[in-house]
């Protein structure tokens, strides 16, 4: 026995309807793993901005821009004294510098 074609259309209406009600959260996964990665790639670069600072004994500074992000010593940024965080000319600044850790005497 064949199925008739209103069975068949039936059937691939019913898939349809399945599929857009999964679109959705399919959306929601896609967007939280270019989340994840972008902040992954972003902990890279202060890790990156960490390590060398503690190697070099010197403050660096994570400079982003529109379409740019860019790690540099704080010597050759464009701003002379920098606090953690400012903004100058349409470029945004993270300073990330070096602490010596020491022992305090009670």
């Amino acid at each position: 026995r064949a199925f008739t074609l209103i069975e068949i259309v039936i059937t691939v209406f019913i898939l349809m309807l399945v599929l857009l009600l999964a679109v959705p959260s399919l959306n929601g996964v896609l967007a939280d793993k270019r989340l994840r990665r972008s902040l992954e790639g972003f902990n890279n670069l202060v890790r990156q901005a960490q390590e060398r600072s503690v190697a070099e004994r010197r403050a660096y500074l994570i400079v982003w821009r529109d379409k740019e992000v860019v790690l540099r010593p704080e010597a050759f940024a464009d701003v002379a004294s920098s606090p953690d965080k400012k903004s100058s000319g349409g470029m945004d600044f993270l300073a990330v510098r070096h602490v010596r850790a020491g022992r305090r005497r009670i």
